[in-house]
């Protein structure tokens, strides 16, 4: 059980290690390698380990694996009734996908995917809020469940914008899984 406490300490710690320099150098480097080319997804698949290296260091310290299953799990607890609403979470959750959530830029400057961040540019201070980094809504949980739906279907939350297209849905639970075929081939029903 996360109390708010906890969970203020979780995502500063996930900050720190999102904001580290050498952490984003590998996310800007990350990004140059697959600009261009139709890779968005295969940045999202590559992005994704790249995330869990912070996190498989930070969430057992609050009790979690520090795996796929463990990130899974740690994104379950925050979306638990009493910790919903709470502004100083609201915040940090904002300035951590300021920089995880950003999409890579092509050469001439131009966002692959439009009001995305930039990540080359500095990370956002600690200590003050940072805007929204898209104008796409508010976040929305989407619970999937294996299919066809059986005794112990495996079962996954991913955390979307509301204005999230399908396709947006089944990138999500790739990245959570690790499994980037689920983007090409998965299905929705």
């Amino acid at each position: 059980h996360l109390d708010g406490e906890q969970a203020v300490k979780l995502q500063l710690d996930l900050l720190r290690g999102f904001s580290d320099q050498s952490f984003k150098k590998k996310l800007a480097d990350l990004a140059k390698s697959y600009v261009g080319g139709g890779k968005l997804g295969r940045f999202k698949f590559e992005r994704q380990r790249l995330l869990l290296e912070v996190q498989s260091q930070v969430l057992p310290k609050y009790g979690f694996e520090g795996s796929p299953g463990g990130v899974m799990k740690m994104l379950e607890a925050f979306n638990q009734p009493h910790l919903a609403g709470n502004k100083e979470i609201d915040r940090l959750a904002e300035m951590i996908d300021q920089i995880i959530l950003a999409e890579p830029t092509s050469s001439d400057g131009q966002k692959q995917d439009s009001g995305a961040v930039d990540i080359s540019s500095e990370p956002a201070s600690l200590a003050r809020a940072v805007e929204p980094a898209a104008n796409k809504g508010k976040k929305a949980q989407v619970k999937l469940v294996q299919y066809p739906e059986e005794a112990g279907a495996a079962e996954l939350a991913v955390s979307v914008f509301e204005s999230s297209t399908m396709g947006e849905v089944l990138a999500a639970a790739a990245e959570a899984l690790g499994r980037e075929e689920i983007a090409k081939k998965g299905r929705l029903v």
